[in-house]
């Protein structure tokens, strides 16, 4: 089955390539904001958990969108190189969008390290 090159020139085409690239950082950010909102309910209750979820949700939904790069990077490498530019553009995209997933997962991972080993309501 070859890709053809319209495909990523429609606008599911395009929303796809555009979710892989940009779900990785609105992920990052929603942690870091909705964790910051949440830090002094959970000083006051002691639900830690919720921080915890909190992570999981937004590693979960990065990698849904290094998964959806990958898929986009999959589909557009079965075209011929040079074949159209919308192919070289969906490759292009697909890879950036897998290599800010990655980026924005680990720091989402490197903001979790102080919750897991720190209580974020010391004094």
């Amino acid at each position: 089955m070859t890709t053809d090159p319209v495909e990523f020139a429609r606008t599911p085409g395009q929303i796809a390539l555009w979710s892989g690239v940009l779900v990785g950082p609105a992920a990052w950010i929603a942690h870091q904001q909705i964790g910051y909102g949440l830090a002094a309910w959970v000083c006051a209750t002691g639900h830690r958990s919720v921080l915890y979820l909190l992570t999981l949700a937004c590693l979960a939904l990065v990698l849904a969108a290094a998964a959806l790069a990958w898929r986009n990077g999959r589909r557009s490498e079965e075209g011929k190189p040079g074949e159209a530019d919308d192919l070289s553009r969906a490759r292009f995209m697909s890879k950036l969008g897998l290599l800010s997933s990655l980026l924005f997962g680990l720091v989402i991972i490197a903001q979790a390290v102080p919750l897991i080993l720190l209580f974020p309501c010391t004094e």
